[in-house]
């Protein structure tokens, strides 16, 4: 069982998920136009593209195939502090529950500088929040601070979040946005 420290999960399917009263949201980026992303490893033979296949909102998702990672770093701000948590929707059309890595980057640059955390996703359509509150840890869970950096990280200069798919067949992301 993995214990979760400054990053707490939520998911709620999204037919079930009432807006909350009072909460606002600044949308992070919801894949509507094509951009660069870079995708981990660069030769994979995945897909890694902007579709029409799923969407959770306006007409397009990111489609995310089997073992790959993709990186965003077109995002509306960089700026992070003002909001707790950050909320997207991932689709899972496989019948197994899927791995998914997420890393969140500031203005340093080496993988172990960045935050590296993780959460299951079972088959449906989820909506997840991840909890920004508290500082944030460098590195891998239970193994933070590990690069030269020993500082959390600035939630002020985010400048990529990394998604990586551990499974067998292709996930959607879509709607990720900031909620205050």
């Amino acid at each position: 069982r993995l214990k979760r420290y400054s990053i707490r999960i939520t998911a709620a399917l999204v037919a079930g998920l009432a807006t909350v009263a009072g909460a606002s949201s600044a949308p992070l980026q919801g894949f509507e136009t094509d951009f660069a992303i870079e995708q981990w490893p660069p030769d994979s033979e995945s897909e890694l593209s902007f579709t029409h296949e799923w969407h959770s909102q306006g007409e397009r998702s990111l489609k995310i195939g089997a073992h790959l990672l993709a990186a965003i770093t077109s995002m509306e701000t960089q700026d992070w502090l003002a909001h707790t948590p950050l909320r997207f929707t991932i689709h899972n059309p496989s019948t197994r529950t899927v791995r998914v890595g997420f890393e969140l980057q500031d203005q340093h640059t080496t993988y172990y500088e960045r935050h590296l955390d993780g959460f299951g996703v079972e088959p449906g359509i989820h909506i997840i929040e991840m909890d920004l509150t508290g500082p944030l840890w460098r590195g891998e869970q239970n193994r933070p601070f590990r690069g030269d950096v020993a500082d959390p990280i600035d939630l002020s200069r985010i400048s990529r979040v990394s998604f990586y798919n551990h499974g067998d067949e292709a996930i959607y992301l879509d709607d990720l946005e900031l909620v205050s």
